[in-house]
């Protein structure tokens, strides 16, 4: 997994619950900047500014203060419910998509400040995929069903569904 914020790239190791931050601002002569060992099996990573945040496979979401990348520190995790596949981050807000064993979701986080809070979830079908935001839109594939939903974010606490349309098969991220 991997997520950049500036000129940190964070990377994240599945399999051993490593994340790396990688200062990438000369892409000849990479430095890391620290490591964090997650004691939790994470499933997806997203970043801004200088926080990490992570998906837990407890059904679980945790920011991380990279502020100083040698020493950082987790939140407390907001239970979600669900098992995240993948976080997206804009304008202050972070939108996570995963399922549980009776249907996908889509919650929405308010970033703002180091300690996240739940503001909405919302059900988007049964095997969430892939996900992209870009202005009040947030755009999710179902592996299951193979359809793409556009999801109104207008108001992050009440988010809805537009519209869906099929994409004929399954799309990856």
């Amino acid at each position: 997994e991997l997520a950049l914020s500036g000129n940190n790239l964070y990377v994240g190791d599945l399999n051993t619950n490593i994340l790396k931050v990688v200062d990438v601002t000369n892409p000849a002569s990479l430095s890391e900047l620290g490591t964090y060992t997650s004691p939790n099996p994470f499933d997806c990573i997203g970043a801004a500014g200088n926080f990490l945040y992570l998906g837990m496979s407890a059904e679980t979401f945790v920011a991380l203060d990279a502020t100083d990348p040698t020493n950082i520190s987790p939140s407390t995790p907001i239970p979600l419910g669900f098992s995240p596949t993948e976080i997206q981050t804009s304008g202050g807000f972070a939108y996570v998509i995963g399922f549980s064993s009776s249907s996908g979701h889509l919650s929405i986080l308010d970033i703002s400040n180091p300690n996240p809070i739940l503001t909405a979830t919302l059900n988007v079908g049964p095997s969430p995929i892939a996900l992209s935001v870009s202005g009040n839109i947030a755009y999710v594939t179902d592996d299951f069903t193979s359809r793409l939903s556009l999801i109104d974010i207008s108001t992050p606490s009440a988010p809805s569904v537009i519209t869906s349309i099929s994409t004929g098969s399954p799309v990856n991220d």
